[in-house]
């Protein structure tokens, strides 16, 4: 399969645009994976809960993260 930024795919009857870069494929598996958490769980949960979700969700994946990585503030 040709490794392109954008291939062409039918979808519904219509012609639409996929993004297939290595970035978009793991932003995608991503945001499925949250996704997911969210619709285990639904609203009302703390911050907390939904990290420690999220973070099993991503490890069923092989999706590598950190966990509240420090970050420098900007000012």
């Amino acid at each position: 399969m040709k490794s392109t930024a954008k291939i062409a795919k039918e979808y519904s009857g219509t012609s639409a645009l996929v993004d297939t870069t290595e970035e978009s494929v793991r932003s995608n598996r991503i945001i499925g994976a949250a996704m997911e958490v969210h619709r285990q769980l639904g609203p009302g949960l703390l911050e907390s809960g939904y990290e420690r979700a999220l973070a099993y969700e991503l490890t069923l994946h092989d999706i590598p993260f950190e966990r509240q990585k420090p970050s420098d503030a900007v000012t």
